[in-house]
């Protein structure tokens, strides 16, 4: 029931008693004073009745002692006549001295009076007058029913008069039930009558005192929902069991399941079957005597990829100690562990950069004498000769060894503010015939392509990216299998911006292969320089690496995702150059021709 309604019930239910309370102290103690009033009156009457009849008793005794020492029987009779006069009186009775009975008027029945007759201290005889009880009776009903008609009438008028004077006794409570809405919403909360003594002035200041109490409980409480509704962790409260009973919106945009599908279920990582029994058995056992517990797990979404979460269950406990509920705090920290290996790749990185910077330039002119003279030998020299297969030999590993310095020239390569824009679907129409060539016969390429925005980079970078995809998803495949190139238009806002993803349009190439896949472990390592899966292979390890090093010249980023039996996928998102930079066209690059030859070359 709401306070004022409460407050105004109160109030009539309060007036109502107080002046049932008030009518019936009144009427029972007009009752009982007329109860007293009447036996009082009876005694009084009786009392007074009896005297007046004592009195002429004793007149009439005076005067007919006499006549007894006469025998005048006949004015005996008439002073008993005189007797038998006063109201009340039933009977009168004459004897002698010795109990013989001279005279006698009425019934004798009723109260017995006795009066001596004596004359100069000699005892003649003795007179009795029996009284009537309910004479005397008559006026007391009388005054009784008079009484109770004044009562009869008086309590109405007496409740009328006590609940109008209860109603202006009660109107600061009136006031308090029209104020009573204000109860918790007011911050400094004043009710008419706090400044009584009373139990009015009581109650307005406890409601006061309530007042104050429930707003700072709700301000706390709201500020409270807030705090958990807005942040970023996900919030989970469960019962003893593990079933959800509530969520906080972080934990529907962690796990992509929203509060209506999981609540009432259990909670997963709560749940004893999981897969890593061991962290699971801890985790109840350190529940189990009340204690906290915190960890990191590996936990799936609701489309069914994988993330990183870092979780604390605490237990929830009554003011007696036992605990009733558990309430988890999960946070997504996959991004973090993304930054924190993408570091790792960029300090590995920047250390293959270092050793380029200061070794490729001097063993690309080293390189240049050599193939230099041997240019010269063979231009001297006739086929037929002995040493001219070896020259050939020495010559093609010569230009191994050239195109692997070229590589880490790429790979050491500062992004700069130069290149030409390039539209990536246009550029792979063109070589899609030296892809197949390199992806070999066994694999077959596949390309959906779509027409993107246009991608600021210099000539011959796309095509050496797509040069080391189409190898790597080669390698890969373990007998036929397909390659699979796509490319087309995306776009994020701060809302779609998730892990690697900034806000802004960007133009996606994604590379899948139908190999055998990669494990955590492999994924890890992929981009670090020299890291190959394969046991021999010319210049291998740096195929991967140089990607991700162009890649990040050109401000992109690249998502891996992999598993064991189902291949892999390597998406690139490249940022699109705005308008009003320059057209958006071009075909692929010239010496992409001699770049594919010579991959190609070297796996044939």
């Amino acid at each position: 029931m709401p306070v004022p309604a409460m407050l105004k019930s109160l109030r009539r239910s309060l007036r109502l008693r107080l002046t049932a309370v008030i009518v019936v102290c009144v009427g029972s103690l007009a009752l009982l004073f007329l109860m007293v009033a009447s036996w009082t009156t009876s005694r009084f009457l009786a009392a007074e009745l009896e005297q007046d009849v004592r009195d002429r008793m004793q007149l009439v005794a005076e005067n007919i002692a006499p006549l007894l020492e006469r025998f005048d029987h006949l004015t005996l009779a008439q002073w008993l006549d005189t007797l038998m006069l006063l109201p009340g009186v039933a009977g009168v009775e004459v004897r002698s001295e010795d109990q013989w009975t001279l005279a006698v008027r009425g019934e004798l029945a009723g109260t017995a009076l006795h009066q001596g007759i004596s004359r100069e201290q000699i005892v003649l005889g003795s007179v009795t007058v029996y009284l009537r009880p309910q004479q005397h009776q008559k006026k007391v009903w009388i005054v009784t029913v008079l009484g109770l008609d004044g009562v009869a009438l008086g309590l109405p008028l007496l409740f009328f008069i006590i609940w109008r004077l209860c109603g202006t006794f009660l109107r600061d409570l009136q006031a308090l039930a029209d104020k009573a809405e204000q109860i918790g919403d007011v911050t400094d909360l004043r009710l008419p009558g706090r400044e009584r003594g009373d139990e009015v002035g009581r109650l307005a200041r406890l409601l006061e005192r309530r007042s104050r109490e429930i707003r700072e409980g709700a301000e706390t409480m709201r500020l409270l929902n807030k705090a958990i509704e807005q942040a970023n962790e996900a919030v989970v409260i469960t019962d003893r069991e593990g079933n959800i009973h509530y969520v906080n919106p972080s934990y529907s945009r962690i796990t992509g399941s929203s509060a209506e599908e999981i609540l009432g279920q259990a909670l997963p990582v709560l749940q004893s079957d999981r897969e890593d029994r061991q962290v699971s058995h801890g985790m109840w056992a350190a529940l189990a005597e009340g204690q906290s517990w915190s960890g990191q797990l590996s936990s799936q979404r609701k489309d069914g990829r994988g993330y990183e979460e870092k979780l604390s269950i605490s237990p929830i406990r009554t003011e007696s100690g036992v605990v009733t509920h558990y309430v988890a705090v999960i946070r997504d920290v996959s991004a973090e562990l993304l930054l924190e290996r993408r570091l790792r790749q960029a300090q590995r990185l920047e250390a293959v950069g270092t050793l380029a910077g200061g070794i490729a330039h001097e063993f690309n002119n080293i390189l240049t004498v050599i193939r230099g003279n041997l240019e010269m030998l063979l231009y001297t020299m006739t086929p037929d000769n002995p040493l001219h297969l070896q020259l050939k030999e020495m010559q093609q590993s010569a230009s191994r060894a050239a195109d692997l310095v070229r590589q880490l020239m790429f790979f050491r390569r500062q992004g700069g503010g130069g290149g030409q824009l390039q539209r990536l679907d246009s550029v792979m129409r063109g070589v899609q015939s030296l892809l197949q060539t390199l992806a070999g016969e066994r694999i077959r390429l596949r390309l959906e392509l779509s027409e993107t925005w246009p991608v600021l980079m210099e000539p011959g970078l796309l095509e050496q990216m797509l040069n080391n995809l189409v190898q790597n998803g080669r390698d890969a495949i373990d007998g036929t299998g397909e390659i699979v190139l796509r490319v087309e238009n995306r776009s994020f806002d701060a809302d779609t911006a998730v892990g690697s993803a900034r806000p802004g349009r960007f133009v996606m190439l994604s590379v899948h292969d139908s190999g055998r896949g990669m494990t955590p472990e492999v994924m890890d390592q992929l981009f670090d320089p020299f890291f190959s899966t394969k046991e021999t292979a010319p210049g291998r390890g740096l195929g991967l690496a140089v990607v991700y090093g162009l890649v990040r010249q050109l401000d992109g980023w690249i998502e891996v995702e992999s598993s064991l039996g189902r291949g892999s996928e390597l998406r690139i998102f490249l940022p699109v150059r705005e308008e009003g930079t320059g057209e958006a066209s071009v075909i692929a690059d010239p010496r992409a021709q001699s770049l594919f030859a010579s991959g190609i070359k070297e796996e044939t």
